[in-house]
């Protein structure tokens, strides 16, 4: 998987001078938001690997207004607090996830290593020694199939990828009926609105 994870797994090991492959079953980078925000904990492996355009080109957390129609005061999500040698990033950080991955992608090509886009693991199965791989490359209209051995492999494909399931594991949780959220790319253009202040639409039920 070339998400966040993978993409900070595979310029960790390359640092440290491990060879890695990482592949991606999509054969496109991915476009639209998923989280904005990255906490200070992050910040701090970005800045350890190297990766200052998060740090310089994220923007903080802006101001909102609460209220409905009418904001009723300003106030920002989290405090500034300066930084301390010790705890060098209090703040979170606004980079989206599109820009995330295209940033880490271009530190891996300086080492150099590349994403196998389109190519999607399709099962596995280890020994004490080593890990042997199903591969499913796509090329054009056709298909092919490749078997890689390695000593190591991550497993970055998130929850409903292949190996969670084909290891077994269980992915606790609860869907709760009672709450919704509806995230979106959407662009407003109407009087009031800026990219200072980010305000907050609140829909009351009524019984």
């Amino acid at each position: 998987g070339a998400g966040p994870v993978g993409l900070v797994a595979a310029l960790t090991h390359l640092q440290n001078d491990i060879p890695v492959r990482i592949i991606d079953k999509d054969p496109n980078p991915r476009i639209g938001q998923r989280d904005a925000g990255i906490w200070p904990r992050p910040l701090e492996v970005f800045n350890f690997l190297d990766v200052p355009e998060v740090k310089d080109l994220g923007v903080l957390f802006p101001l909102h207004k609460l209220g409905t129609k009418e904001p009723s005061e300003l106030q920002r999500m989290f405090l500034v607090i300066e930084p301390t040698p010790a705890i060098p990033f209090f703040i979170p950080k606004m980079w989206g996830q599109d820009l995330l991955e295209l940033t880490l992608r271009r530190h891996l090509e300086k080492c150099p290593c590349f994403v196998e886009t389109g190519t999607e693991m399709q099962s596995f199965k280890q020994s004490g020694e080593e890990v042997t791989a199903v591969l499913a490359k796509t090329q054009g209209e056709d298909g092919i199939l490749e078997t890689f051995t390695t000593k190591w492999m991550i497993g970055a494909d998130g929850a409903k990828g292949v190996v969670r399931k084909q290891l077994g594991l269980t992915f606790q949780g609860e869907t709760r009926d009672d709450f919704h959220m509806v995230t979106g790319d959407i662009c407003l253009t109407c009087a009031g609105l800026n990219r200072v202040i980010s305000p907050y639409f609140i829909r009351r039920q009524h019984s």
